[in-house]
């Protein structure tokens, strides 16, 4: 149970729907895009599939008018598309909101002291849903 020597590059540890939609907006092959530190191939692979599933690429790999769309977005490609389709039902405001609150780190902060924790915690209490996170977070 040791760690590393070194940590993995990003790009080995994360998604890759967004770098994958950004290479293909660009008309570059992202399984031949040169990167400094290649993911693997099933990585890649698994991008494309999800890119594919969101409209994002047709079923010949090219980039959609709505990926293009998506691409404009500094978001991973599905709260993008969660945004661009949250504009004929007239709930963006609450779509973005939630999109903004699944990308901040912490939503809740939590004291250090327990006194104040407690009471942190109470406060947090008012706000929970029982419909769930994304009804909490609109609370």
């Amino acid at each position: 149970d040791e760690l590393p020597d070194e940590t993995a590059p990003e790009i080995q540890r994360t998604g890759l729907a967004g770098t994958v939609l950004m290479l293909k907006s660009l008309r570059l092959d992202p399984v031949k895009f040169p990167f400094l530190d290649p993911p693997k191939l099933e990585t890649i692979v698994a991008a494309l599939r999800t890119l594919f599933w969101l409209g994002a690429l047709d079923a010949n790999g090219k980039i959609t008018e709505l990926g293009r769309t998506m691409n404009q977005f500094p978001l991973e490609p599905s709260l993008s598309k969660q945004i661009i389709l949250s504009i004929p039902y007239k709930c963006t405001q609450e779509v973005l909101t939630i999109a903004s609150m699944v990308t901040a780190e912490n939503l809740w902060v939590v004291p250090g002291d327990d006194k104040i924790r407690k009471k942190a915690d109470k406060i947090k209490s008012r706000f929970f849903s029982k419909y769930g996170d994304h009804v909490t977070m609109l609370c």
